[in-house]
């Protein structure tokens, strides 16, 4: 099986060293790897396409057109495993608190994690990304270091229904945008945000209203929808 992955880094402007550092590995292990000196496993296959930022498929190319080769013991063809059963990389890009409003940020490019997630084809076109919670007020549901994999409501081109779970924001006073996941309900005509907590101190739930003045939840926005969650049981 030959592969690409000399090529690609030299296309994203890395060196070895780069590449190394973004991998987890030292210099020599990616020049192994790139002059095939060293098996292609289908762990160095996912670090390597979450890294350089492509599928796995353009990292590998098959001698052949037709016949089947081996990459780490799982058989591939020439169009190469999307992802090995039927899965694909998703990047944890931050935190979301559950409980408090807290600074929305994004961590930089080179500290995201990567998560495999099933492939759903309903999503094919929509650009999923992960949260890691922290705090107790979904605990119920996610508890503390669970990953929320999530997509923009936007994106989705949908509107959020009562029962789903979602990535709220809002602008504090100081100007900061903040964040917080949320279970989103309907109670007489109410649109309420929930929290699901074991924490009677978190139970409170926020209302989705206009803006008034003094208000400091009238500028909440439902920005992402939770599509799926993952936690060690560990």
């Amino acid at each position: 099986m030959a592969n690409r992955i000399k090529e690609l880094r030299e296309a994203a402007g890395l060196s070895l060293d780069g590449l190394a550092k973004l991998v987890a590995v030292d210099r020599s292990t990616i020049w192994k790897l790139e002059t095939g000196r060293q098996k292609l496993t289908v762990d160095y296959l996912k670090a390597i396409a979450a890294a350089l930022r492509v599928d796995i498929a353009d990292v590998v190319e098959s001698r052949g057109s037709e016949k089947a080769a081996e990459v780490s013991g799982l058989a591939a063809t020439s169009s190469v495993v999307e992802m090995p059963r039927g899965l694909e990389l998703i990047p944890v890009v931050g935190a979301v608190q559950a409980g408090h409003w807290v600074e929305a940020l994004e961590l930089p490019e080179e500290e995201w994690e990567w998560i495999s997630a099933p492939v759903d084809p309903r999503l094919r076109q929509v650009k999923r990304f992960g949260l890691r919670v922290n705090g107790r007020s979904m605990d119920l549901v996610y508890p503390e270091g669970t990953i929320l994999v999530c997509a923009k409501l936007l994106d989705l081109g949908i509107e959020q229904q009562p029962g789903q779970r979602v990535i709220c924001l809002r602008r504090s006073r100081e100007g900061l945008m903040e964040a917080t996941v949320k279970e989103y309900v309907v109670d007489n005509g109410r649109r309420l945000l929930m929290p699901r907590s074991s924490v009677p101190a978190y139970q409170q739930p926020v209302e989705l209203h206009d803006p008034g003045p003094d208000d400091a939840n009238g500028d909440v926005l439902v920005f992402a929808l939770v599509l799926g969650s993952y936690r060690s049981e560990i």
